[in-house]
């Protein structure tokens, strides 16, 4: 495993509700956020940015001892079943103003649902659930206000949204050497929360399921183009998403053994996560 030293940061977490199992607080709840935050806090974490919350949350608590955070709020999404719970829906005619509204209210992102699969719950066939030509004028209109944009997206559209001016993609196994060089020459990001994309298909692959030659070769393709990201100028962030408060550690590894350099992974987790997200 990488050295690591304190002060890291973990670009993607759920503070509001357990990703797996029982909460171990009330959804939602500053209680349930303390016990995380502590939880990052006791494995170095000082700054941790939180990529969806419950609808109705409490405000994170900000005290001694516990790690700086950055909050998108809930997922926006139209009215569709995927991830349900972790968003109000906002119909495409209120997206915009939605958007602008959050980032007026005091906020610094918002988090988009980009695309979600369909009924065979397959997340890297997923397709877009907002049209392009709205995301756009979203982004557009959110940078005007001074904020900034993450996208959710596992499936193929995500050269698309880094066109729509998204400034990080989260999850984006589908982005292409092009998307990245375009990404890249904007200071964006990408998060490729390689711990749980490992999560749901590594099973798939050890189980030799159908679709295994396939699985590998996607994850074989993000392993090709993260190396080049950084270079390209694109600012990769390790991210825990689904997998226990603490692990951004274990994230890093992942991003090493896909192509960064040890100093890239560690500065994923670390310095360069640090100054994208602060704007320094």
């Amino acid at each position: 495993m990488l050295e690591l030293t304190d002060g890291l940061v973990d670009a993607h977490v759920h503070l509001t509700f357990a990703t797996h199992g029982d909460n171990p607080a009330p959804r939602g709840s500053q209680e349930i956020q303390e016990l995380y935050l502590r939880t990052q806090a006791a494995a170095g974490v000082s700054l941790v940015r939180d990529c969806g919350a419950v609808p109705g949350s409490a405000p994170p608590p900000s005290r001694e001892g516990l790690a700086q955070v950055i909050s998108c709020g809930p997922m926006l999404a139209p009215d569709i079943p995927f991830l349900a719970h972790l968003r109000e829906p906002v119909a495409p005619e209120s997206l915009r103003e939605v958007a602008v509204s959050r980032i007026e209210s005091g906020g610094e992102w918002i988090k988009l649902l980009a695309d979600a699969p369909g009924p065979d719950g397959n997340f890297l066939t997923a397709t877009p659930t907002y049209s392009f030509e709205l995301l756009d004028a979203v982004c557009a209109a959110v940078h005007e206000a001074g904020g900034r944009v993450a996208a959710h997206c596992t499936g193929p559209s995500a050269p698309r949204l880094v066109d729509a001016g998204v400034d990080s993609i989260e999850h984006g196994g589908w982005l292409d050497e092009h998307a990245l060089a375009r990404l890249g020459a904007r200071g964006g990001a990408w998060t490729p929360t390689l711990s749980t994309a490992l999560f749901h298909l590594q099973p798939m692959i050890d189980d030799g399921h159908p679709a295994a030659p396939i699985i590998q070769a996607h994850l074989d393709g993000i392993a090709a183009r993260l190396g080049g990201a950084t270079a390209a100028g694109v600012v990769v962030m390790a991210g825990s998403d689904e997998q226990p408060h603490g692990s951004v550690r274990e994230e890093a590894d992942l991003l090493h053994r896909f192509g960064l350099s040890a100093s890239e992974a560690a500065a994923a987790a670390s310095s360069a996560a640090r100054a994208y997200l602060l704007g320094s």
